[in-house]
C-alpha cells in the first residue's frame, strides 16, 4: 500500500517546487532581458580586446627589445671592425714609414760613401780645417756668408733688369 504524504513533506515538496519555479522564472527573465544579456556580451567582448591588445603590446615591446638588442649588436660589430681596420692601416702606415726612413738612411749612406770615395783626401782636410775653424770663429764666417748672398741678390738683381730691357728693346724694334 502507498502511503499518503504528511503535512510537512507537501510543504517540503511545495517549498523544492517553488524554489525550481523561482530559478526557471529567473532564467526566463534573463533570457528575455535583452538590455542586460547585450551590455553583458559587450562587458565580455570588451575584455577579450583588452586580453588582445595587452598581448599585441607584449609581443610588440618583445620584438622592439629584440630589434635593439639586434642593432645595439651590428654596431657594436661595425665599430669593432673598424677599429680594426683602422689600427690595421695604422700599423702598415708605420711600417712604411719606418721602412721609408731605412730605404733613405740607406740611400744616404750609399751617397755619402761614394762622394767620400771620390773626393781627394786634401779636399777633406781642408774642409774639415775650413770648419773647425768656422765653429771656432763664427763671426768671420758670417760676414763671408752675408757678403756671398749680398753678391747672389745683385747678380739676380741685374740679371732680371737686363732681360726686362732686352724684351723691350725687342718689342720696340717690331713695332
Amino acid at each position: 500500500m502507498s502511503r499518503s504524504p504528511g503535512p510537512e513533506e507537501l510543504r517540503a515538496q511545495v517549498a523544492e517546487a517553488r524554489e525550481k519555479l523561482g530559478e526557471t522564472v529567473e532564467e526566463l527573465a534573463a533570457k528575455a532581458d535583452v538590455k542586460t544579456r547585450a551590455q553583458e556580451k559587450a562587458t565580455a567582448a570588451r575584455d577579450r580586446a583588452r586580453q588582445r591588445a595587452a598581448g599585441a603590446r607584449d609581443r610588440a615591446q618583445h620584438k622592439a627589445a629584440d630589434a635593439r638588442d639586434r642593432a645595439q649588436h651590428k654596431a657594436t660589430d661595425a665599430r669593432d671592425r673598424a677599429q680594426h681596420k683602422v689600427a690595421g692601416a695604422r700599423d702598415r702606415a708605420t711600417e712604411t714609414r719606418h721602412h721609408a726612413r731605412d730605404t733613405a738612411s740607406h740611400a744616404a749612406q750609399r751617397v755619402q760613401d761614394r762622394v767620400h770615395d771620390k773626393t781627394p783626401e786634401p779636399f777633406w782636410n781642408a774642409a774639415s780645417r775650413a770648419a773647425e775653424s768656422g765653429r771656432r770663429h763664427p763671426a768671420p764666417l758670417a760676414a763671408a756668408v752675408g757678403g756671398l748672398l749680398a753678391f747672389a741678390a745683385v747678380l739676380a738683381a741685374r740679371g732680371g733688369r737686363r732681360n726686362r730691357a732686352r724684351a723691350t728693346r725687342a718689342c720696340w724694334k717690331r713695332s
